[in-house]
C-alpha cells in the first residue's frame, strides 16, 4: 500500500493504491484487513482477492488426417500431429484412439498420455499409423484429446481411402514440406523424407530439386520400391544464405 502515512484534510483527501501480488497465492478467496490510523481513531478495510487456478488451453495442430491406400497394397505412411498449450500451467493430456467404421485394429497411435511443460513452447508429437488389416472403400475414424482445460476434448478426425486393387497412385511421401531455420554462415542441421510404396508391386521413381541452396541424398537416379512395406529415405539440406527466404 502506497502511501504508507501522509497528512488529509477535508479539502486535501488523500488516495492510497493497494496492489496485489498473487504469484505465491492458492487459488481461492483471500481476504486482508487494511488498517488506517488517524489520530486517536483506527478504521479497517477489507480487501478480498479472488485467486483463479491456471487454465490449460488444447491446441491440436490438425483438426483432420486423410491417409490413401491400395487394396492388397503397403500401408500408408504415418502421418503426425503435435499437442500443444496455449493456456496457462502445465498440460496433462491423454489420448484414445476409436474407429467410426471398418472394424476396430485398423487405426493406431503412438502415445496415449504426455505433457506439455511450457505453455506456447513445448509440443507432444503424435505419430499416427494405419494397420492394413479388413481395409474396406472408405474408413472413418477419430482421436479424442483430454486434459484438465477449458476447452476439453478435441478431436481428430482420420480419414482412410481405399482404392481398388490394381489402382495407381504415385509414391507416398512424409512429410509432403519442410522448413528450415539457422542462423547467418551456418547450415541448419539436415531434414528426412521418407517414400513409400503403397503398391502390391515394384514401383519406380525418380527425384530433383529446383534451386541450388538445397542437396539431397540419394541424388536422382531412379529408384526402385519393392511391393508393399517398402520405404526409402532421403536426407535433405539446407544452405544459410543471409536475409533470405528459399523454397524448393
Amino acid at each position: 500500500m502506497t502511501p504508507a502515512n501522509g497528512t488529509a484534510s477535508a479539502s486535501t483527501p488523500v488516495s492510497l493504491t493497494i496492489t496485489a501480488n498473487p504469484g505465491s497465492l492458492t487459488p481461492g478467496l483471500t481476504t486482508v484487513l487494511v488498517t488506517i490510523t488517524g489520530g486517536t481513531r483506527s478504521v479497517q478495510v477489507p480487501v478480498t482477492l479472488s485467486i483463479a487456478a491456471p487454465t490449460a488451453v488444447i491446441l491440436v495442430s490438425q483438426t483432420a488426417l486423410t491417409f490413401t491406400a491400395v487394396a492388397q497394397g503397403g500401408s500408408p505412411l504415418p502421418q503426425t500431429f503435435g499437442i500443444l498449450n496455449t493456456g496457462q500451467g502445465t498440460l496433462n493430456w491423454i489420448a484414445s484412439a476409436q474407429t467410426l467404421s471398418g472394424g476396430s485394429n485398423w487405426l493406431q497411435i503412438s502415445a496415449t498420455n504426455g505433457t506439455v511443460a511450457q505453455p506456447f513452447l513445448d509440443v507432444s508429437l503424435v505419430s499416427v499409423s494405419i494397420n492394413p488389416i479388413g481395409w474396406r472403400p472408405e474408413l472413418l475414424g477419430q482421436i479424442q484429446i483430454s486434459a484438465v482445460a477449458s476447452n476439453t476434448p478435441q478431436v481428430l478426425t482420420v480419414t482412410l481411402n481405399v482404392l481398388a486393387a490394381g489402382s495407381t497412385l504415385g509414391p507416398d511421401l512424409q512429410p509432403s514440406g519442410l522448413i528450415f531455420t539457422g542462423v547467418a554462415g551456418a547450415n541448419p542441421s539436415s531434414q528426412d523424407v521418407t517414400v513409400g510404396n503403397p503398391l502390391a508391386q515394384t514401383a519406380n521413381f525418380i527425384s530433383g530439386s529446383l534451386g541450388k541452396a538445397f542437396s539431397y541424398c540419394p541424388p536422382a537416379p531412379p529408384c526402385h520400391l519393392r511391393s508393399r512395406h517398402w520405404f526409402a529415405f532421403f536426407l535433405i539440406s539446407a544452405l544459410s544464405i543471409p536475409g533470405r527466404s528459399i523454397t524448393a
